[in-house]
């Protein structure tokens, strides 16, 4: 018999990062188990029917604490919570722009414990053992170029993908519809986390999220964002952004 689920004391269906304020949304997994991977930061959350995320173990890291990185692009400040400064990249939170991580900012990995055992059966292998190493040191570095290139090339097909835009009045507000789709470029399956933002010039005036759950590699989905107001707002654009993949 299939056991019943109390969905009023499961967390709502958007939740906020810990880590850097991104409001992510959460599938019915995630709802159910209370944690959630934030897809812009890689902050593991954990979550109430609150709908704020805390850190898994450890204090959570102040956003005023977090030091900042000034995209290139669109010039604005991008605060950086230390997961994002132990890789080499980030992605703008405001334009989506993939830019080099200062190396101030840099911070290095924690050495695991497995890594003096293994410098030891290095020694006793030899120059196989160390060959060997290099080899699989530089095609994982190969491999995690080619996967963030990508990524890259994803975040640009996105916002190209917009089909159609349009408001609707309904009784309960205005209805901002926005549809189009998005390709998973990955060689394996990948959930694509999506934004949607209504632009009055340079000023972002509403905005909605939505993920695309476990899209086969080198395929196209549709997406439909329905974004209520109760009041009608003057618009001049429309963005659609990838923030995240997982």
């Amino acid at each position: 018999m299939p056991r019943a689920v109390n969905l009023a004391a499961l967390p709502p269906a958007e939740a906020v990062c810990f880590a850097c304020g991104e409001t992510v949304a959460l599938d019915r997994r995630a709802r159910s188990r209370g944690r959630f991977r934030c897809p812009l930061c890689r902050a593991d959350n954990r979550v109430d029917q609150t709908g704020i995320g805390v850190p898994l173990r450890g204090p959570a890291q102040r956003v005023s604490a977090m030091p900042e990185a000034r995209c290139p692009r669109c010039g604005s400040a991008n605060r950086l919570p230390w997961m994002l400064r132990l890789g080499r990249q980030y992605v703008c939170f405001h334009c989506a722009a993939l830019n080099d991580l200062p190396r101030g900012l840099r911070r290095r990995r924690p050495i695991p414990p497995i890594v003096p055992a293994a410098a030891l059966l290095l020694i006793i292998g030899g120059c196989f053992g160390v060959v060997g190493v290099q080899l699989h040191t530089f095609v994982g570095q190969l491999r995690e170029r080619v996967v963030q290139a990508t990524v890259t090339r994803m975040i640009e097909l996105v916002n190209a993908g917009i089909e159609r835009a349009s408001v609707v009045h309904r009784p309960d507000g205005y209805h901002y519809l926005v549809s189009g789709s998005a390709i998973n470029l990955l060689d394996k399956p990948a959930t694509l986390h999506l934004r949607c933002e209504i632009m009055k010039g340079e000023q972002m005036v509403l905005s909605g999220s939505l993920m695309l759950y476990v899209v086969p590699p080198h395929t196209r989905l549709p997406y439909a964002f329905d974004i209520v107001s109760l009041q009608r707002v003057e618009v001049e654009g429309v963005r659609v952004t990838l923030h995240g993949v997982s």
